[in-house]
């Protein structure tokens, strides 16, 4: 026995088949206490029959999207939002792997260039940009992102080749908030009790992290690539981005190649904008159990990643200051892998303890500096133990990033706009942890490679 689980109205009627009308509530507890916040939005809620809720009360696809998947090359749509993912994050993770070559010891600061106007455009798009179609702002991205990679090939002093950091940073911003809004419009998938847009995008971005470290090691390791020639040969890359995206996702999410203005975040015709009122009380409830996890274990990760990456290599290796340089993109690689794992886990299995994930993380953190100050333990069994613990950190991040996003999702299953605009603004929890890491790390590198080298010979340290 099957019953219709109520969901949103699809993006477009030619995308989802024809729409059952209805205004049914239902009775999914996962609505929690969000529950409060449909009496704000959605005047009107259709019931589509894309979802059932099968007898052991878990979300199953039904035959119309069984049948939908097949029609409209579900399986293509996935590929391409896994791409937008990728193409998306690359040039970032890009200039992360080459933070050492661009300010060895300082790499925190490349990393608040690199998140500082990503977390800007999350704080202002979810006031000016909601109207903005979706096309231009993906275009937008991609092009700043090329740009920013030319950028940083042809700077001539570090100024300039931050400036081109934090362009990137402001193009990988838009194209997150952008896709997962586009995300929440699009949540009528069912993929392992997850939803199919989070996974595949989780998927590409976690996949983004191999690949932005493996450009920048291949080409510099084994090509011996200066830095100028690999970022441009990564330029043409981000440009990839808006071609997935309008071959593979906007037929199906948009409905086709529809004029540009009819397809942002407010294009229905009978919907008015959120209101003000209504949006700050959204980001004021989703705050704890959402934004607050991702903002903790996003600080304590980037503050491993770029304080005490090389640091540990320099200990692993009992000071030997080629090994250790050699050792940070590897343990960035690494690092990496474990995102991949669990970002794409959401196909397969989900976890909805998003603060105990974030407080082992700050564990992982405490472990870090024990290391480097107190224990300072070297040999081959600690050069594994530090790549294990890499990729342990790695996997604790992306579960936390892939299950808030689903969560909040389903949490708001009731409402589109709700969600599109929730899942817009989410992003503040990790990009502002983030940030936060770099402002630390931009002095705490400096300090741990002092107490274990010595002042001097930490100045003149060069990777």
């Amino acid at each position: 026995m099957t019953t219709r689980l109520p969901s949103q109205r699809h993006a477009r009627s030619s995308a989802a088949g024809t729409a059952m009308g209805g205004g049914a509530q239902g009775n999914d507890t996962r609505h929690g206490s969000t529950d409060n916040l449909a009496d704000h939005a959605e005047r009107e809620r259709e019931e589509t029959p894309l979802l059932v809720l099968n007898e052991s009360g878990e979300d199953a696809p039904g035959d119309a999207a069984i049948a939908q998947r097949k029609q409209k090359g579900y399986y293509a749509y996935l590929v391409g939002w896994a791409l937008c993912g990728l193409l998306n994050n690359t040039p970032y993770v890009l200039f992360l792997a080459a933070a050492e070559r661009l300010l060895t010891g300082k790499s925190g600061v490349v990393l608040m260039c690199d998140v500082a106007p990503s977390l800007a455009i999350k704080v202002v798009g979810g006031a000016i940009l909601y109207s903005t179609p979706y096309s231009p702002r993906i275009a937008t991205t991609a092009l700043l992102a090329s740009a920013a990679l030319a950028a940083v090939a042809y700077a001539q002093n570090p100024t300039q080749a931050l400036t081109g950091v934090a362009v990137a940073s402001l193009a990988s911003g838009l194209g997150e908030f952008t896709f997962l809004a586009l995300a929440g419009r699009c949540f009528a998938e069912n993929a392992g009790g997850a939803k199919a847009e989070f996974a595949a995008w989780g998927a590409g971005t976690g996949a983004a992290g191999i690949a932005g470290t493996l450009i920048w090691i291949v080409a510099t390791q084994v090509m011996k690539l200066t830095a100028r020639a690999t970022m441009l040969v990564a330029m043409p890359l981000p440009l990839l981005q808006y071609v997935a995206f309008a071959h593979l996702v906007r037929p199906v999410a948009l409905g086709g190649n529809k004029a540009d203005a009819d397809d942002g975040d407010d294009a229905d015709d009978d919907d008015s904008p959120l209101s003000w009122h209504v949006r700050m009380d959204t980001a004021r409830k989703i705050f704890v159990p959402f934004i607050g996890p991702l903002l903790l274990v996003y600080f304590a990760e980037y503050s491993i990643n770029q304080a005490m990456y090389l640091p540990l290599g320099l200990v692993a290796h009992h000071g030997d200051e080629a090994r250790a340089c050699s050792m940070y993109p590897r343990l960035q690689l690494t690092y990496h892998i474990g995102v991949l794992i669990s970002r794409s886990s959401l196909f397969f299995i989900v976890c909805p303890y998003l603060w105990p994930m974030s407080l082992l993380q700050a564990a992982n953190f405490a472990m870090g500096m024990m290391q480097i100050i107190k224990l300072q333990s070297s040999g081959s069994f600690v050069v594994l133990a530090t790549f294990v613990f890499a990729v342990w950190e790695g996997i604790l991040g992306g579960g936390v990033y892939v299950n808030a996003m689903n969560a909040l999702g389903l949490s708001l299953s009731h409402s589109r706009k709700l969600r599109e605009f929730a899942l817009s603004i989410v992003g503040l929890g990790d990009t502002t942890g983030i940030l936060l890491a770099g402002l630390l790390s931009s002095w705490m590198e400096h300090w741990l490679l002092s107490s274990y080298m010595g002042a001097a010979t930490s100045r003149s340290l060069k990777c």
